[in-house]
């Protein structure tokens, strides 16, 4: 599994990703065939360390220091020099990861965790183009990565319902369900066993019935809907669609018929 930007890597840049990408196949082939042994008594699943390794996309040199998050449960681990990282911190099945850097754009994905998923996963980085301090009258929408940009023109066209990071940074206290009360008009949380969901009634067959709003986080479709695993300190701006007539097409996928909430984390 290979994340990547768009941007164009130099040839020498791609050299030497190839062959750190090697060293974290070499490395996950020394593992111990079975089990890893911890005291007498407790056995991990090596399938339990799978590796991730970050490089930079210029310079295909790994990245020391970047943030591995758990976004469901804040769980995280920084990379080494080599730029690579155990993902035994994650839970048994996988979630969703974001990985972080000053100076790159964050990169947030689904990682599995299973038996049958134990191939080392390499993210690529792409810096994020700084401005010219000189230079004080810069638009400040420059300073936002394409994303957040995004956001702003959807929010400009006018449909579906946003709140923005202003909004959030003065909730950070709060939980995210009782900010989506306050500020998006016409939604229904449903409380279940604990959990928080975004509700929605739609009409079938046999009348009507409820049924949960589908979550994107930084652009990634995820399983988890509880609105209880998403922290409001963590996000900048969110965005919500009721219906598919105003839904925008990278939203409207399987399961998005009782409409979409999508998170945007927070760019310190």
């Amino acid at each position: 599994m290979v994340l990547r930007s768009p941007a164009r890597r130099s040839g020498s840049g791609r050299n030497r990703t190839a062959a750190l990408v090697g060293g974290l196949i070499a490395l996950l082939a020394a593992m111990p065939p079975a089990l890893f042994a911890q005291g007498d008594s407790v056995r991990i699943p090596v399938y339990r360390a799978r590796v991730l390794g970050v490089f930079d996309e210029v310079t295909g040199e790994p990245v020391e220091g970047a943030e591995v998050l758990d976004v469901l449960n804040g769980n995280s681990a920084l990379t080494t020099k080599t730029g690579t990282v155990s993902l035994i911190f994650l839970p048994d099945g996988g979630s969703l990861v974001r990985v972080r850097k000053v100076g790159y754009e964050a990169q947030t994905f689904q990682v599995a965790i299973s038996a049958t998923e134990v191939n080392p996963i390499t993210i690529i980085l792409t810096h994020v183009a700084s401005l010219d301090t000189v230079h004080t009258t810069a638009n400040a929408t420059a300073r936002r990565s394409p994303a957040l940009r995004a956001f702003d023109e959807r929010r400009a066209r006018g449909f579906g319902h946003f709140v923005t990071d202003s909004v959030l940074r003065t909730s950070d206290e709060k939980k995210l369900s009782e900010v989506i009360i306050g500020h998006i008009p016409g939604v229904t949380v449903e409380y279940r066993n604990g959990a928080m969901y975004l509700s929605s009634q739609r009409v079938g067959t046999f009348g009507p019935s409820k049924c949960y709003s589908a979550i994107y986080f930084d652009g990634v479709a995820v399983t988890d809907r509880n609105l209880a695993s998403y922290n409001v300190s963590d996000l900048g701006e969110i965005e919500y669609y009721k219906g598919g007539s105003t839904m925008p097409p990278e939203f409207n996928g399987t399961g998005s018929a009782c409409g979409v909430l999508v998170l945007w984390s927070r760019e310190r």
